[in-house]
């Protein structure tokens, strides 16, 4: 039983690292090298919670994030309720896996080196255009 209770509080101690690595390093350059080690790892969908994959688990828990706020937005917007949360043009879209969104944004940050500086959520909408909304 203690071993259970010092693996939940290392876990959370890990998931608490995260956010708190997560919050300082949003910028698209930041974002860039995380995502760039998860594709060159094949973009496994189960990562394990280890040292060693933290970048990988931060691109995909960050584009996780993206594409469920994308999804809340295409919602509203197909009901008519777009203004009701804003900034709204632009960050409604239907992603069908982080990986494929992970996948544009690596795309794109090639393509736009001087927008590395930046946060990623205000260039988001620059990446995902392709992500139509569709009922």
């Amino acid at each position: 039983m203690a071993f259970l209770t010092f693996r939940n509080a290392s876990l959370l101690l890990l998931l608490t690292i995260l956010q708190i690595s997560s919050a300082n390093a949003q910028t698209v350059g930041a974002m860039y090298k995380k995502c760039k080690y998860w594709e060159l790892n094949g973009f496994p969908q189960k990562l394990e919670l280890n040292k060693s994959n933290l970048a990988a688990l931060e691109c995909n828990q960050a584009f996780q994030s993206y594409r469920m706020s994308g999804e809340v937005h295409c919602q509203l917007s197909l009901k008519g309720l777009a203004g009701f949360v804003a900034p709204f043009d632009g960050y409604a879209f239907r992603a069908k896996s982080n990986k494929d969104l992970a996948s544009k944004f690596l795309s794109w940050a090639e393509e736009n080196p001087r927008d590395w500086d930046k946060n990623l959520y205000s260039v988001l909408w620059k990446f995902t255009q392709p992500f139509k909304c569709t009922n």
